[in-house]
């Protein structure tokens, strides 16, 4: 085994003690506390996970053809290597090219509230009785990329806290599939990512509480919510059929346990940092864990929650419900007038949006950190401004910058409605070019290979065409789907009164960019309301409010789930909205 690996100031120390070669990809991921980019979880796709050899050379394996094709001549020549890809037989010193390790990812935690929190549930978890304390509660939100933790009195209503930390099981990959892979192909993945998730929660519980001088006894109830895939982890289900037609889940949650069940059931708690039961996390082992319903193996709680804390449910009228992320789900209640009322009220669908919007497959992409560019546009001078999270210089473009500029080479005219961007020598000969974007066929070049378009020189930020590609799958599946629902209830666009934008991603869009690339139809621009983080401010609605618990738990029954993998209508859509 290896005898140490150290992570000091962005460094990596590898001193190895066992015999074979090793990918410094599987070192790396098991050391605490790094947070690293490995978004395809290690498959050798993405080309995130760059480090550069430092000491240590003679021990480390030569690029194979594979790892050549993401690297140029000059970046073998300084030792630029990929994590996944290089392997190590000896003492070893990498520094760590990816800035995700050093900048913590911006979290949305704000979100439209819902107008009717009481604090009345702590009656219900206390069983009715007069404890004698003061009683508080936690509403998580886990993301596939980020969590959130609520601390909130039960009894007064009043939010003690909100802690937020990055998915730790994002070393496994960026999307569900790779996390459902990573429990199928190893014997115990399914505890490691239990762990890893239940160990952050209790940890950021346990910081509210000790900054806030509270016994974390005293913590009775806490409401879990999240994606379906992310529910069964964090319970200790199984996802394995969740990724496999026909796409079944094992649970569909709405459903209480005890700290101490959830810690014990269906994993074990022999192989997690639990060894002593719900005791050793400190919180009440008899605090009440409420996993909110889902509706299909990818529509999950989350979006429960978050029609709650947007009182969609309560809506009158024709109103989507958006949640682009990781994964793109899609909400629509139906509540107008008919000859003959439907049998459901909801309408979900999923879309395979794939991690796009969060920069993983984008050449320069990368998570809303630091330096991370968030919003481009042009100024009064026709030059493109590239703003920045931190306002620093930028590294590269997390997923409302992506839109952004995609959205800005449309207007340019440097990228054509099929989604290829143009040859500098073109632009010239285009007469429905203004004269004033001609000078922007300077920024038009050739990378390895490939078309892209400079958004920043003195920083090399760009997009290629390659990025074009994976935006156009992405927006044009969400698309797709919102056509889908409204067929299925024999709606139109124009009918459509409110749009919910909701999650960290959806409060960040421009809604022009959006809509000027095709991810949401142009039509519903006007009517798009960026709600924020729905989920956990939804969650904190269930945890206080016996009303919203109840309302919660009605929604399965008046809601349908439409499978779009084969479904016709959504196919030819699909095609159709690939089109700029």
């Amino acid at each position: 085994m290896c005898n140490n690996i150290t992570f000091v100031r962005g460094t990596v120390r590898v001193d190895y003690a066992f015999d074979g070669k090793r990918a410094l990809f599987d070192l790396m991921r098991n050391i605490n506390g790094l947070n690293f980019d490995f978004p395809c979880g290690g498959k050798k796709t993405c080309g995130k996970c760059r480090v550069k050899i430092k000491d240590g050379f003679e021990f480390v394996s030569e690029p194979d053809e594979t790892e050549k094709k993401f690297l140029s001549e000059e970046e073998i020549r300084e030792n630029i290597r990929y994590a996944c890809m290089c392997e190590v037989f000896g003492n070893v010193t990498a520094e760590l090219i990816s800035d995700a390790n050093k900048n913590k990812m911006e979290v949305q935690t704000e979100g439209l509230k819902t107008k009717t929190i009481t604090p009345d549930n702590f009656k219900k978890i206390a069983g009715g009785k007069d404890i004698g304390t003061d009683v508080y509660g936690a509403a998580v939100d886990i993301g596939t990329t980020t969590v959130a933790v609520y601390l909130y009195s039960m009894t007064t209503g009043a939010c003690i806290g909100v802690a937020t930390e990055e998915n730790p099981q994002r070393v496994y990959g960026a999307d569900v599939i790779t996390r459902i892979n990573y429990t199928i192909e190893n014997e115990n993945g399914l505890s490691e990512l239990k762990s890893l998730i239940l160990s952050l929660v209790f940890q950021l519980i346990k910081e509210l509480c000790e900054e806030n001088n509270i016994n974390q006894n005293d913590v009775y109830h806490i409401v879990l919510t999240g994606n379906t895939v992310m529910q069964h982890i964090a319970f200790g289900y199984p996802p394995k059929t969740i990724a496999f037609a026909p796409f079944t889940p094992v649970s569909l949650f709405g459903f209480d346990v005890t700290l101490g069940e959830l810690l014990q059931t269906p994993v074990g708690v022999a192989d997690t940092p639990f060894q002593k039961g719900a005791w050793g996390t400190g919180i009440n082992p008899n605090a009440v864990i409420y996993f909110p319903p889902a509706f299909a193996s990818y529509v999950g709680g989350d979006i429960a929650t978050g029609i709650i804390a947007s009182d969609t449910d309560l809506c009158d009228n024709l109103r989507l419900f958006l949640d682009i992320g990781t994964n793109g789900e899609i909400g629509l209640i139906d509540r107008t007038a008919r000859a003959e009322p439907l049998p459901y009220e909801f309408l979900f669908c999923a879309t395979a949006a794939g991690p796009a919007f969060e920069g993983a497959h984008i050449k320069l992409g990368m998570a809303g950190i630091k330096g991370a560019i968030n919003n481009i546009y042009l100024d009064e001078s026709d030059n493109i401004i590239c703003e920045t999270i931190g306002d620093i210089a930028p590294k590269g473009l997390c997923g409302s910058g992506i839109i952004d500029a995609v959205a800005l080479m449309l207007e340019l005219g440097v990228l054509e409605d099929t989604g290829r961007i143009l040859d500098s020598d073109e632009i010239e000969e285009i007469d429905e070019i203004p004269e004033k974007y001609k000078k922007f066929a300077d920024n038009l070049c050739e990378t390895d290979g490939e078309n892209v378009f400079v958004l920043d020189s003195e920083h090399n930020i760009y997009i290629t065409q390659k990025d074009i590609r994976e935006i156009q799958l992405a927006k044009a599946s969400v698309c797709a789907g919102i056509m889908t629902l409204l067929n299925y209830c024999g709606k139109t666009l124009g009918e459509v009164s409110e749009v919910i934008l909701a999650g960290g991603f959806g409060a960040h869009i421009n809604k022009k960019s959006a809509c000027k690339i095709g991810l949401i139809p142009g039509e519903l621009e006007d009517k798009i309301i960026n709600a924020g983080n729905t989920a956990g401010t939804g969650a904190v609605s269930v945890l206080l409010d016996t009303s919203a618990c109840e309302r919660i738990n009605k929604i399965p029954a008046i809601s349908k789930y439409i499978e779009l993998s084969g479904d016709a209508f959504f196919m030819d859509e699909y095609i159709d909205r690939m089109m700029f």
